[in-house]
């Protein structure tokens, strides 16, 4: 794998940077905002889609359960995020951790960080990526 650090030239104008950050602040205002919650728990209906999948079998998605994971982990509860999606404590960290990059990275230092991972490393990437999905349909499945 390689890993190569360029420079931004005007980090703070860069448009790369700022769509990243704004994906990641909607991502964190839509699951603390946007879902609907009432005295602890997290409300079926408004404007969230039920999932197709549920709604034609009665059988969960891999990834039924995600969109009140994040929420609960907006709101600070990690075992509930947990046991509404085994993803969504991954998506939600995942998305704070490149919060991070882009502010403290791209925007603060200057930096970019470009990796070839290499065709290895993909398909490595993509084998763990369908592994967590498929424990995340057999946790579904199991609860």
């Amino acid at each position: 794998m390689r890993v190569r650090i360029s420079r931004i030239i005007h980090p703070w104008k860069n448009a790369r940077s700022w769509t990243l950050l704004s994906g990641v602040l909607g991502l964190w205002l839509a699951a603390r905002i946007l879902i609907p919650t009432a005295g602890g728990a997290i409300l079926p209906g408004g404007w969230l889609p039920s999932c197709p999948l549920r709604t034609l079998t009665g059988i969960p998605c891999p990834l039924c359960g995600i969109t009140a994971g994040c929420a609960w982990l907006a709101h600070g509860h990690l075992m509930k995020a947990w046991h509404s999606n085994i993803l969504s404590p991954l998506l939600m960290f995942t998305s704070l951790g490149l919060g991070i990059y882009v502010i403290a990275i791209r925007m603060a230092a200057g930096r970019v960080l470009d990796l070839d991972p290499g065709a290895r490393a993909r398909k490595t990437f993509w084998l763990l990526a369908g592994s967590a999905v498929a424990a995340s349909w057999i946790f579904n499945l199991c609860r």
